[in-house]
């Protein structure tokens, strides 16, 4: 059976796997900022998206060669839940609001990779209100295809904003 793990477990978790400060200063900051955005959007769940801020690199210092492959593995065997995007477009849709989506890691780790690199982060972009003529995957190489390229996150979150 999963579960979704509270924050002060989330940490937990993270402390076991971390040592390194930065590691650990970085998922509490992403926690933090991820529960600050909860209160306003997703009000009801600010400890969930606290949770999923604090463990989104829980394998990064044990495995920077196969990261994501390897926090997937470990939270599947901790039986943490899965339902991250598809819990925020479904309450999204049901509030029949017009909204924006913006998806990104907060640093581009290729698939192929499974390790960070210093490429540009790729992004999707979801608009309820222009959904467009094309299906667009999710992956560094429709990002690449389509010939969007952001200069910086402030240039990509006016963009979002706008």
């Amino acid at each position: 059976m999963t579960y979704i793990p509270s924050p002060e477990q989330a940490k937990e978790l993270i402390l076991r796997y971390n040592k390194e400060p930065f590691h650990i200063q970085h998922a509490e900051i992403v926690s933090k900022v991820m529960g600050e955005l909860a209160k306003k959007y997703d009000p009801e769940k600010v400890d969930f998206w606290r949770s999923v801020g604090m463990l989104h690199d829980i394998d990064f210092e044990l495995y920077p060669e196969q990261h994501c492959v390897k926090a997937n593995e470990m939270l599947h065997e901790l039986e943490v839940d899965e339902e991250v995007i598809r819990i925020v477009k479904e309450g999204m849709d049901a509030s029949g609001e017009e909204y924006r989506m913006l998806v990104l890691p907060d640093h581009p780790t290729p698939i192929t990779l499974r390790t960070h690199t210093s490429d540009p982060v790729p992004y999707m972009l979801y608009d309820s209100t222009n959904c467009g003529s094309r299906m667009w995957h999710y992956n560094e190489r429709e990002a690449a295809a389509s010939g969007i390229d952001m200069p910086s996150g402030a240039a990509l979150m006016e963009y979002f904003l706008d």
